[in-house]
């Protein structure tokens, strides 16, 4: 067999595994339409949650402008937070570790089985980890990190086989990127800035950023769900809002 012949061979292998494997996930994270609607619904909020806590200046008196909220099976919000890494003098106390810390010492749980989290960006590293160590349901989050994310997927990655490699983290997180239309704009507005002696925090204050955001929270607002079983779950999450 020539050379040319094996390589198309396994051209063709990879193109079939990779299809398999795409389809796989998707199917392992197939959500029924009610919950697609509740998945827009709470990354809605996330983002109207930040921004009615906006913080105008990269450096500021409490943290990036970034949140997350914690939902449970019944669609009862049970914890919220926003980056607090300037305020509480802490480079660990990101959204999602003021959301679940938060949650942990409210209820003296150890553990976040049966929960989502929503958060308006793709998680870092550590609280990727600590999320999965904490047994997180599902992770729906916002605006993908281009430069540090996958945390998630690199806690699933098998390099056992390497000399000194690992295997997988044994728990797993249900991962779901939302696609609303702002986190759209988001990623878009991502790639054409410029980030030339700047950071994430930067890119998070920007006026263009900061409309996103205001757009948001004005949908969160009129945001009218078509499933029945989805109108209580929305009037008590905008209650929950109105005390924040």
């Amino acid at each position: 067999m020539n050379t040319k012949l094996k390589l198309l061979i396994l051209s063709f292998l990879i193109l079939i595994n990779s299809s398999i494997l795409a389809q796989e996930i998707k199917e392992e994270n197939q959500i029924s339409p009610e919950q697609e609607e509740l998945d827009q619904f709470f990354m809605l909020m996330s983002m109207a949650m930040t921004y009615k806590f906006w913080q105008k200046e990269a450096i500021n008196k409490r943290g990036a402008n970034i949140g997350a909220i914690l939902v449970d099976e019944n669609g009862k919000i049970v914890s919220h937070g926003l980056d607090s890494e300037f305020v509480l003098g802490n480079r660990t106390k990101h959204a999602e570790m003021v959301t679940i810390e938060s949650y942990f010492i409210r209820t003296q749980k150890n553990n976040l089985e049966k929960l989502t989290l929503y958060s308006t960006i793709e998680s870092c590293a550590m609280c990727a980890g600590a999320l999965t160590f904490k047994k997180l349901e599902r992770d729906v989050y916002g605006q993908k990190d281009s430069i540090f994310g996958n945390a998630f997927q690199r806690l699933q990655y098998n390099s056992s086989e390497d000399e000194n490699g690992f295997q997988p983290y044994p728990d797993k997180v249900e991962l779901m990127h939302s696609e609303i239309s702002e986190i759209k704009e988001l990623e878009k507005l991502h790639e054409e800035f410029d980030w030339e002696n700047k950071a994430l925090r930067d890119f998070l204050v920007s006026k263009p950023v900061e409309a996103v955001f205001e757009k948001a929270y004005e949908k969160f607002f009129i945001f009218n769900p078509i499933y029945p079983e989805n109108k209580e779950i929305i009037e008590n999450a905008r209650k929950y809002f109105q005390q924040l």
